[in-house]
């Protein structure tokens, strides 16, 4: 007779809390000076949500936009320089306009290719361009190489607190896709 072990609810979640404990100890392994300020220094950097933007998250984006400096010169424009310390706001539009015409196939590789052109284009002299026929499935199928450096540069502004220039060029990148891709969700 055949025994099989039944996976129980409790047993599941025990298996993903192990995993999960070993990721969080692999993560404090491969960082232990950052484990230790965050614990060190009475509980400061942890008591209050501001004290994390202030004490880590603030001097952390710093630190980056003077290593992107030293690279590329004085060249590294702010935009440039917000792409890569805000990366997750940048990419999460991004896909989510892909998605809306192209579906989530490939969305993080083209956000990804997107931005890199970006960065690029601002941190050192660089004409962004797509391929001729747009045969490579990194690159989106709609809008220009133009409307998509307008809608990631005027995400810089959307993260100031100014939406007039990313709401015409998100208005821009809608007309496209809808032109694309005729009756896709336009929301």
């Amino acid at each position: 007779m055949d025994t099989k072990e039944q996976i129980t609810k409790e047993s599941f979640s025990q298996v993903i809390t192990t995993l999960l404990d070993c990721f969080d100890q692999d993560i404090i392994n491969e960082n232990p000076a950052l484990f230790q300020y965050l614990t060190d220094r009475n509980g400061v950097v942890l008591d209050d949500v501001s004290n994390i933007e202030l004490l880590l998250v603030y001097p952390v984006k710093e630190l980056i936009k003077s290593a992107m400096k030293i690279k590329f010169g004085e060249t590294a424009t702010s935009m440039a320089c917000s792409v890569v310390v805000n990366w997750q706001f940048y990419d999460q539009h991004l896909n989510k306009i892909i998605d809306q015409f192209e579906g989530y196939g490939c969305v993080c590789d083209k956000s990804t290719y997107l931005l890199r052109m970006f960065v690029k284009s601002q941190a050192k002299d660089f004409e962004p361009n797509f391929s001729k026929d747009r045969e490579h499935y990194w690159e989106p199928k709609f809008g220009t190489i133009e409307d998509w450096m307008n809608f990631i540069a005027s995400l810089f502004d959307l993260y100031h607190g100014y939406p007039k220039k990313y709401l015409l060029a998100y208005t821009a990148l809608l007309q496209a896709g809808s032109l694309a891709y005729p009756g896709k969700n336009q929301s």
